[in-house]
């Protein structure tokens, strides 16, 4: 039987101790009384972070989807066009615009009110002209629904019941009525062509089986690829499972893989799955010659 070492522990108390101390001495240092900086991900590309948003220090201290931004960098070409479905603040739309370059586009999608305003900061501040900012989120059809809003962690506000989220429930503290669309009707509204579109990533906190109900059309007849947030904490409390939406992508003829070391490994499907970014690509796409492998 395996019993707990009470120095070892001790030590790992310690070191937890002086890893919060050093985090929390350059977080003033970076803040200072500023309740908002602008932080430089990478040369080039910069966003404004607010003090009392979690975000923030995620992105600061925790190397937040290193690995996707890494992926999405790579797998873009000048000239694509890219759909950002939850965009929040807009770290990710902000390497895809440089990515896709002045010929290409982004089209960034973010329902809340406060979360928009601050994405529209941070296309403004980095003077992208390629990203088209839309206030409206993407469902199964046109309607009004209710967001469960966080005001630290807005990167996590929901269209699911906030109350089943296990552990985070407490988290959120507001609501806000939303506009949602579906993709299909977006695109055929708004002339996007579609052949051209090489990404979608989604990100939308359990509402992504909505997402593709409401695209049906366009995932079934082209072959953009896919990233996709899987988490069954989330998934569970808009009622289905992530086994559900990894049915629902494979029937739109999607295979699905995970990221390790920008290369794509095969992702069975699981009975639940914690938090993560999985990749879906057609092998009659387009873009399948750009997508790098691991040997398995």
């Amino acid at each position: 039987m395996w019993v707990s070492d009470p120095l070892v522990n001790k030590n790992m108390a310690i070191k937890r101790y002086f890893d919060n101390k050093a985090v929390e001495e350059k977080w003033q240092d970076l803040f200072g009384r500023n309740n908002e900086i602008v932080h430089e991900l990478s040369p080039g590309i910069k966003i404004h972070l607010q003090r009392n948003n979690k975000l923030s220090e995620f992105i600061l201290f925790k190397d937040f989807e290193k690995a996707e931004i890494q992926f999405i960098t790579h797998f873009l070409q000048p000239g694509d066009t890219v759909l950002e479905i939850g965009a929040n603040i807009g770290l990710h739309a902000l390497y895809e615009s440089r990515a896709v370059g002045t010929e290409g586009r982004v089209i960034a999608f973010e329902p809340a009110p406060d979360t928009f305003k601050s994405l529209q900061s941070n296309i403004l501040l980095n003077e992208c002209t390629n990203i088209t900012a839309v206030n409206a989120g993407i469902s199964s059809r046109k309607e009004t629904l209710v967001m469960n809003t966080s005001q630290y962690y807005d990167a996590w506000n929901t269209l699911a019941d906030s109350r089943l989220l296990e552990n985070n429930a407490s988290l959120f503290n507001g609501k806000v009525n939303i506009e949602v669309e579906s993709l299909d009707q977006y695109l055929t509204d708004n002339d996007i062509a579609k052949s051209e579109i090489s990404f979608v990533k989604i990100d939308v906190e359990g509402w992504e089986q909505f997402v593709f109900e409401g695209g049906r059309n366009f995932f079934e007849n082209y072959a953009p690829v896919l990233m996709i947030e899987f988490d069954d904490n989330n998934t569970r409390a808009a009622g289905y499972h992530c086994c559900d939406l990894y049915d629902q992508v494979e029937k739109l003829g999607y295979d699905l893989y995970e990221i390790a070391h920008n290369k794509l490994i095969p992702q069975e499907r699981l009975l639940n799955f914690s938090s993560r970014n999985l990749v879906g690509v057609k092998k009659n796409s387009d873009y399948f010659s750009r997508l790098h492998f691991a040997a398995v």
